[in-house]
């Protein structure tokens, strides 16, 4: 609840704002998309590790370095929900002050959500996530908070053309892709049930690709 008027109202995005990962993209993509609806916005930056943190600086001017500085009355909190424990263990400040309401977009790849990671998530007031899939598998787990489906903002760079060619991709063939971070759990993204999916859909059709993005490649 905002009980506290003297908190001005804008949004404290938190997560790993300029990792150059899927989560990072999320988090510079929400604040890019509140900012031009008007909206205060302040970051905190959390470390993505491996070194993969300091790589977009695009909103270095509004990011705060602790989380006793972050000056607005709603966190939101973007990361996939394997990092809940260590998040719920070691807060940021900001997180734990009366009168803001905390909100976690979260993202899971599984349907079924341990127990461990059910009571990291009722730390937050409300939760939002980004697909039918997710929401699904957090409301079969979590009873007691507001479960929301949030468009995910999107926004494609205008000098950005779609070119197959490029990759040596025909232009009238069947494309699925996936993006992959080895240093980002590769058991839980699993590559390698991608690969096995599409061997067993498509066996033998030359007309089908599978391209599989690979970076911060350990190499």
């Amino acid at each position: 609840m905002l009980e506290n008027t003297k908190i001005p109202f804008g949004f404290n995005i938190i997560g790993m704002s300029s990792a150059n990962l899927g989560l990072g993209l999320t988090a510079r993509q929400f604040a890019r998309a509140l900012m031009a609806r008007g909206y205060r916005v302040c970051i905190l930056d959390i470390d993505a590790g491996h070194g993969r943190s300091g790589k977009n600086q695009e909103f270095a001017h509004i990011t705060v370095k602790a989380g006793a500085e972050l000056p607005y009355a709603v966190n939101l909190f973007i990361e996939g929900a394997h990092i809940l424990p260590e998040f719920i263990l070691r807060p940021p400040r900001g997180m734990k002050v009366q009168g803001r309401l905390n909100v976690g977009f979260l993202w899971w790849e599984l349907t079924v959500l341990p127990e461990f990671l059910r009571l990291g998530a009722e730390f937050f007031d409300t939760l939002l996530v980004g697909s039918h899939f997710v929401q699904s598998t957090m409301a079969n787990h979590i009873s007691r908070m507001p479960i929301l489906l949030a468009e995910h903002p999107l926004q494609l760079p205008s000098d950005i053309q779609a070119n197959r060619p490029r990759f040596g991709l025909p232009q009238d063939a069947f494309v699925v892709g996936m993006a992959f971070d080895p240093l980002s759990d590769p058991a839980r993204k699993n590559p390698f049930a991608t690969i096995e999916a599409f061997r067993q859909a498509f066996e033998g059709k030359a007309d089908c690709h599978l391209v599989i993005k690979m970076h911060n490649s350990l190499g």
